[in-house]
């Protein structure tokens, strides 16, 4: 049996710098932005493929829960000097968001 080695994205910020770059005074994170912090935080600790699955599709629903297209990239939270959601789209869909949701 041969081992495939398989290539998972690094993401371009820990946790710390993650939190600090989404965080917006006086407004409370919303429940996906919550559970995409905390897997965020899983596969920087624990890169494995089912932690990037669940990051993959954590960022999809938040993503979604943002609006229509392309509008999740106006978010107050992606702020325009740091564009974490960005940063964060580009490290999991270097290719293009071909996954299907599981």
């Amino acid at each position: 049996m041969t081992s495939l080695d398989i290539s998972r994205p690094t993401l371009p910020f820990t946790y710390t710098q993650w939190i600090q770059q989404t965080s917006r005074a006086l407004h409370p994170r919303s429940a996906e932005l919550r559970a995409l912090e905390l897997l965020v935080d899983a596969y920087g600790r624990t890169p494995s493929e089912s932690n990037l699955r669940l990051l993959k599709n954590a960022f999809r629903h938040w993503r979604d829960a943002q609006g229509e297209g392309d509008a999740w990239i106006d978010s107050s939270r992606n702020d325009k000097k740091m564009l974490a959601f960005v940063a964060l789209n580009a490290a999991l869909f270097k290719d293009g968001d071909k996954d299907t949701r599981i």
